[in-house]
This record gives C-alpha cells, structure tokens and sequence, in this order.
C-alpha cells in the first residue's frame, strides 16, 4: 500500500536508462529544426526564454566589464613606469646590455651579409640571401649641402630599403637618390671619390673602388672607455690604425675620445685581396656622440669605408672591428660581438 502510495504521490518511478528519455512527438527533422529555433508552447529561443537569454546577456556584460577595468589598472600602472624619453632597464639590467653592435646600413643580419658588385657605368650593388642593397653614387654628383639635408636623404634612403627594393640602380630611373647618395660624402670627396673613376675614362683603365657605411647600435646611456695612451692600445690592433692614432693624437689629445674603427680582412688571403682602405671622415667615431640620451635632433654617426684596390673575381671576407676597452670582442658566426662581417665579390659588367 505505502509502495502504490508513493508511485501517486512521485510520479512513475525513474529508472536510470530512462532518465533523459524524450517521447517521440512524431515530427520530422524541419518540424524540429523550427521548433529547436524557437517553441511557440514554451515560448523558448534556441533552447532558452528570452529571460534566461537577459540573465546570461546581464551577467556577461558585468563580468567582461569587471575584467576590462582590472586590464586598465593594469596598464595603467604599467604606463606610469615607462616614458619615451629614456627606457626603463637600461645598460646591464636591459637585454642589448652594454657591448654595441657594428651594422652596415638597414642590413639585419650583417653576419651573412653578401655584396656581388657589378662595375659598369653606372654601379648596381646586387645583393644575395635576400638581403637590401647599399647603392653608391657618381663622383661628379657631390656638392656641399647643409646637415639638414643629409638627414634628410638618410631617412629617404633607409625609407627606399625597408620598402622592399632590392636593387638600386643608379642608371635606371633612380639617378635622384644616386645623387641624394653622393651628398652624403660632402664637397670633399674630390679625395673620397677621386675623378677619373667614371666618365669617359676607358674601363680598363678603372681602378675598381668600393664603399660601405656603418653605424654603431644606439644604446642609452652607454659610455665608452676610452685608450687614453698609446701603451693602452691592444697588440692586436692593426698598425696603420695605431700609427693614424700616434699622429692624430699629435695634434690634439681630444682625439682620444674616439672609438676606433678598423677593417681588415678575416683570414691572410683576404687581407692580401681586399688591398688598402680608406676612412671617411675618419677610422673612428667621435666621443661628443657619446653617451646617447635620446636627444631631440640626434644622428648617428656613420663612418664610409672605401675599398680602394679590391680584387676582382675573387670573394673577400671582412671583418670591421670597433675599439674601445668597454667593448667586448667575440669573433663568432652565431654570436658575434664588436665587430660586423661581410663578403665582397666584385666582377666585371661587360
């Protein structure tokens, strides 16, 4: 009796098969389709009433607002610690630390850097890997201009590279940079780029020359250690470096406030190749560069090195080595530190 009582009073006994068991209303799968968008008998849409709908579209909104004001605290405290003036880790505590990078201009992985310069009438610097092309210029297109307008021609060069052009060619429609180029070099580069080189002077009596411009990584407040007497300079600096320092030191002793720049080649073969260079304005960057605070108006310094007598048809490997005690030297292909390394290989355009 208490068993029939308890069946009147719970409804029919649940067994666990038949728990989710729905009957079959005998509609077809459109019939079900609609009534799973919206129930008219229930009033339900896609499963749920239009208050069941708020609640959940109510609890979303606080929720995500909650999260949102918690992301601006965030940020906002974040913000308050740095400032466009100056980073906030700086030389040890920071991750390009205190040992600056030599790079040839806009090339990012300099260490696999590859020239193969074709001579001809006009110059085409033809770059492999990939990488950007550095164009060179005409020695009759150079005329003194004011630094404003050598800023100026930087940023359009580096602007012609990061956009993707690969291949400048001087001779092709682009004579415009060629000459904003050869501003670089100023008014005398009658000993830079000495006349005869180009014109109506035969090919096969050229002296093939070529140029790189390289820049030291900015790092704020970063100071170089200067060598402040020739007992100083390392035994493994090339001589005719020194004897450049012993007689530019002669005439002033500011001179010592220089990072000194040497290039040579990265094995004896290469040094015999490559022939002599030249420095333009001089093997080193001046110390009034230095330290670098993110000043309104700041260039950095770019120094041109000019190949005078390279072998043709033959790859020379270089290396570019900046001096300073501050400046840890690491000769390395994965990590190389204080120095830059490329190769040149300079052919014939007939």
């Amino acid at each position: 009796m208490s068993s029939s009582k308890n069946v009147a009073n719970n409804g029919p006994p649940r067994g666990y098969e038949w728990e989710y068991a729905r009957k079959d209303l005998g509609n077809t799968k459109w019939q079900n389709f609609k009534l799973c968008i919206y129930n008219p008998q229930t009033g339900e849409v896609f499963g749920r009433t239009p208050k069941s709908w708020g609640g959940i579209f109510l609890f979303y909104v606080i929720f995500y607002s909650i999260l949102a004001c918690l992301f601006a605290i965030c940020m906002y405290v974040l913000m308050s610690t740095l400032t466009d003036e100056y980073p906030k880790l700086q030389l040890d505590e920071s991750i390009i630390g205190v040992n600056p990078e030599r790079k040839l201009l806009n090339h990012p992985r300099v260490e696999e850097a590859f020239y193969a310069v074709r001579r001809a009438d006009f110059i085409n610097v033809k770059p492999k890997f990939g990488f950007c092309d550095i164009p060179y210029a005409f020695a009759n297109q150079v005329v003194m201009e004011p630094p404003s307008y050598i800023a100026r021609c930087l940023e359009q060069l580096v602007d012609h590279l990061q956009n993707g052009s690969r291949v400048l060619d001087i001779g092709s429609g682009q004579g415009y940079m060629a000459t904003c180029l050869a501003h670089l070099v100023k008014s005398s580069a009658r000993h830079w780029l000495r006349p005869g080189l180009h014109g109506n002077v035969p090919r096969s009596s050229r002296q093939p020359t070529r140029k790189m411009f390289e820049y030291l990584f900015q790092i704020y407040g970063w100071e170089p250690d200067y060598y402040q007497s020739l007992d100083e300079l390392p035994h493994e600096m090339p001589v005719t470096l020194k004897s450049y320092i012993t007689h530019a030191v002669n005439i002033s002793v500011a001179h010592w406030r220089t990072i000194w720049v040497s290039c040579s080649g990265a094995d004896p073969h290469d040094t015999e190749t490559m022939g002599d260079v030249d420095y333009f304005p001089q093997p080193g960057y001046p110390g009034y560069f230095y330290p670098y605070t993110n000043t309104i108006g700041y260039l950095s310094p770019i120094i041109a090195v000019r190949f005078r007598n390279p072998g043709v048809g033959t790859l020379i490997n270089v290396e570019c080595r900046a001096w300073a005690k501050n400046i840890r030297y690491k000769k390395s292909g994965l990590n190389r530190e204080g120095s830059v390394h490329f190769e040149l290989l300079l052919e014939w355009n007939d």
